[in-house]
């Protein structure tokens, strides 16, 4: 699926690449023509704000590109790169969205965009292209507690002294409704979909109490995991998280916390239905079977 922006028509001409030099530059052409970052057709596309500042980590500050509303209901980041999208850059998105919940209590964001709900948020990156392994892991792709994530082409074109302004979208960003299915684990149990995976690294333990954490996480490593969302987690860490106003996307209640060669981790608890049947093989590969329940 593509649109065409142009300031003229440019049926007929012979154009050439005059791709956008700088990102501020980028950033300016959005925000006279916000209709470049539209996925759907009937999206009201509107510029809230851009530079906002962000302290990414403790030692280094970052700035949000733009924040966009789509609609009456969905906020949008949007992070802008001037060149080939690539995985950092989806890792850099990632960041913001695993402190999503200090960013909208934010003053400045709640000027912007009033009090909001953090399920009605995704991300976007837009990029002059997109790298070929980006590509082949779209099916793969997560931002933390599985925001959705749009990912735009953006290229610029000159010719006869008119310029156009070609808009792709290599992925839409898929909004899941809430999905109340039930698992049984071997004949067992009425699990949710998180839960089940949770009850899955229990029983694996029980069966192989030496078992690594290195093999553990092994089983998962068909999903592209970032440095702040990770299937496992030391304990600590999650812990440390939460004190410094991150969401936890991790079961972390006392009787939750796996015991892994007397190390203590914590699960990953945000899977969607998307993601059973990778999880169906994974399971297969750890001994076990699930099946819905009803």
């Amino acid at each position: 699926m593509q649109k065409l922006f142009s300031h003229l028509s440019a049926n007929g001409l012979d154009c050439e690449s005059f791709d956008f030099p700088r990102e501020n530059i980028m950033e300016a052409y959005i925000e006279e023509h916000p209709d470049v970052l539209k996925f759907f057709d009937g999206d009201k596309i509107e510029i809230q704000g851009s530079q906002i500042k962000w302290l990414k980590k403790p030692s280094k500050d970052g700035r949000i590109d733009l924040l966009v509303s789509y609609g009456d209901r969905l906020l949008a980041i949007v992070e802008l790169k001037k060149g080939e999208l690539v995985e950092d850059d989806v890792r850099q998105l990632d960041d913001y969205f695993s402190q999503l919940l200090v960013l909208i209590k934010k003053e400045e964001v709640i000027k912007m965009v009033g009090e909001t709900d953090i399920k009605n948020w995704f991300g976007v990156l837009v990029g002059t292209g997109v790298s070929v392994d980006l590509v082949k892991g779209f099916d793969s792709l997560k931002l933390s507690n599985s925001f959705p994530l749009g990912i735009l082409q953006l290229r610029r074109f000159k010719g006869d002294r008119q310029t156009f302004v070609f808009s792709h979208i290599f992925r839409n960003p898929v909004f899941s409704k809430r999905d109340y299915t039930k698992y049984s684990l071997n004949g067992l149990g009425n699990y949710p979909k998180s839960r089940l995976v949770l009850t899955m690294v229990q029983e694996y333990l029980l069966k192989d109490p030496n078992v690594s954490y290195d093999e553990l996480k092994d089983w998962f490593d068909v999903y592209r995991w970032t440095p702040s969302l990770q299937f496992l987690k030391p304990y600590a860490d999650a812990l440390q998280e939460v004190k410094d106003g991150r969401a936890n996307w991790y079961f972390s209640k006392p009787d939750e916390v796996v015991l892994i060669q007397g190390n203590r981790y914590v699960v990953y608890n945000s899977w969607t239905k998307d993601d059973m049947p990778k999880l169906q093989g994974i399971a297969k590969k750890m001994g076990f079977e699930f099946k819905k329940v009803g």
